[in-house]
């Protein structure tokens, strides 16, 4: 047994690099086997016909540890109405050579150095009485980073950078200078469960959306919040199709952190800060699935969220004819499909969304529509034992505006910009995100990214390579150096290219391993380009702009029951 693990490691480690998608298994990502069985008409047993419909049907749009608890139903131990249905530990491990990346990892910080967590869980249900004991404690190095001058040769450089990201936004790089240590609830949760609907309050990270990689509404990225929910455990068959429903309400903390570039931005100008108001945020939202009975391969859904300051008396969520017109909240709508092609063992899917919108469907047809979105395929290719499969994944997100023009004021290139990127808002300053982290597409406001994915998969053992492209914040980009008289540099985009690889490996039914090697090339590295000697050169790499990044990455989980 200890050498065929030593081997594992060698081989995931040797000349590799990993992606943004790293092996911190969770049960969002866990999920992900269950889809593609779907789409493998790989079922179980006709003794538990009940579940195969659940999976069958299941969307898939929306995720969580709830959501996956569902599917994965053989208890650990039953007496009469009291089971518990499943008993883990969880242990995490991440370690960031120089730059704080990291995404779609719940509570952990993107921090530099090395960070753990631990996480004990236990799924009880006594008759309709739903609890979920899960906490997390997490533990981190937060070693000091490189200190960032920005743009030495345009003084107004960190000025914009204010303006239209760090007035707008608590997306931070650094979280103080000393280790940290926090406990928190984890994915716990207490409430009501029957087979078809389930209601109460949780602090679980949930999913939203068809993409693996981002979503534009609500993903892993961040930790997650305290929130009442109520929502369906399987689809709700009716005559005209299936429907799955979410709604949720929470709240939101800001953080007593403050910005790590505050520091150089109140030694050129402190009046270009503008304060943020430390007060608790109420966030609601809803997701609609609807499955219908004459297209039963297609899934189409839509999903609303919206947030304001606690003092805001108008605490629901607003009427379409309000959508646009309510000033006090921040608010983002998405129309979401998937389509399975079971005979192809295959799928397409795609998210289009909008800020500060209702996002009706109408709405996105207009010469103002400032949309995002989220495009992907999928293909499996079963191996010629049966029992192991090949997939193939591509996904694009694309969150940056899409006519540059959006993000300048008309008559007034060179004054203050709109404020019309994801994620940001003027209002509701902390933005889209919960304890300084995105709540929805980890790759930010401004950005864009294509994944290309491929694994070959037997259970839950895998192992995968990944190449990745993300442009970060181009609308940034666009008012830095298309509005920058004498400072235009057409070849400065803020890009990261990641390849890699991830190894997980289930040696038995309870265990599960997981390990990746990240190594991230970071090409003008948050939109810096350093030339020599004022020699400017269209295509030259920039010098000492670029910087690169390793990342470890362990997991391990015992699943005590053994149920996955």
């Amino acid at each position: 047994m200890v050498k065929k693990i030593a081997s594992l490691f060698i081989l995931t480690l040797v000349g590799l690099a990993g992606y943004t998608q790293s092996a911190l298994m969770d049960d969002i990502k866990l999920m992900n086997a269950l889809r593609n069985q779907q789409l493998l008409h790989a079922y179980a047993s006709d003794e538990d016909e009940d579940d195969i419909d659940s999976t069958y049907l299941n969307s898939f749009m929306i995720r969580s540890t709830h959501a996956f608890q569902n599917l994965t139903t053989k208890p650990l131990f039953k007496y009469k109405s009291f089971s518990i249905k499943s008993l883990q530990l969880m242990y995490n491990n991440q370690n960031n050579s120089f730059l704080p990346y990291g995404s779609n990892d719940g509570n952990m910080y993107p921090a530099r150095g090395k960070q753990e967590r631990f996480s004990a869980g236990a799924n009880i249900r006594w008759g309709i009485i739903d609890i979920n004991v899960q906490p997390e404690f997490l533990k981190l190095e937060n070693i000091e980073q490189e200190f960032f001058r920005g743009n030495e040769s345009d003084r107004n450089w960190w000025t914009r950078y204010y303006k239209i990201v760090a007035n707008n936004i608590d997306d931070f790089r650094q979280f103080g200078k000393l280790p940290i240590e926090t406990i928190s609830l984890g994915q716990s949760r207490v409430g009501l469960s029957t087979k078809t609907w389930s209601a109460g309050v949780s602090n679980e990270n949930i999913w939203w959306g068809p993409g693996q990689f981002n979503s534009l509404i609500y993903t892993n990225n961040a930790p997650g919040f305290l929130h009442a929910y109520i929502q369906t455990n399987k689809p709700i068959e009716t005559r005209v199709g299936n429907f799955e429903f979410k709604l949720i309400s929470g709240k939101l903390d800001s953080l007593n952190w403050i910005n790590p570039d505050q520091r150089i931005m109140c030694a050129i100008w402190p009046g270009a800060i503008i304060p943020k108001i430390n007060q608790q945020r109420v966030m609601q939202a809803l997701t609609i699935n609807y499955n219908p009975k004459w297209f039963p391969n297609l899934y189409l859904g839509y999903a609303y969220s919206t947030q304001h300051y606690s003092t805001n008396t108008d605490k629901y969520i607003e009427p379409f004819s309000k959508a646009k017109t309510n000033n006090s909240k921040y608010s983002i709508g998405a129309l979401m499909m998937r389509l399975k092609l079971p005979k192809e063992n295959a799928e397409i899917y795609a998210e289009l969304g909008q800020p500060r919108s209702f996002a009706m469907p109408w709405q996105f047809f207009n010469d103002t529509a400032l949309n995002g979105f989220v495009f992907g395929i999928k293909k499996i290719y079963l191996a010629r034992n049966k029992k192991s499969y090949f997939e193939f994944n591509f996904e694009a997100t694309q969150i940056q505006l899409m006519d540059a023009k959006e993000i300048f004021v008309d008559g007034d290139p060179f004054g203050t910009p709109k404020n019309n990127s994801f994620y940001t808002s003027p209002v509701i300053r902390q933005g889209y995100t919960n304890e300084a982290q995105l709540l929805g597409a980890s790759i930010g406001p401004g950005s864009a990214s294509q994944t290309l994915h491929v694994s070959w998969n037997k259970g839950l053992s895998k192992i995968g390579l990944m190449v990745e492209r993300v442009n970060h914040n181009t609308d940034f980009y666009h008012v830095v150096y298309l509005s920058s008289l004498g400072n235009s540099m057409a070849d400065a985009y803020y890009v990261d290219l990641n390849t890699g690889v991830q190894a997980q490996w289930s040696p038995q039914k309870n265990i599960l391993l997981g390990v990746s090697y990240i190594n991230s090339k970071a090409i003008n590295y948050r939109w810096l380009k350093r030339i020599v000697d004022d020699k400017y050169v269209f295509g030259d790499p920039g010098v000492g702009s670029d910087k690169s990044n390793s990342q470890l990455t362990f997991s391990l989980k015992f699943i005590f029951n053994g149920s996955h």
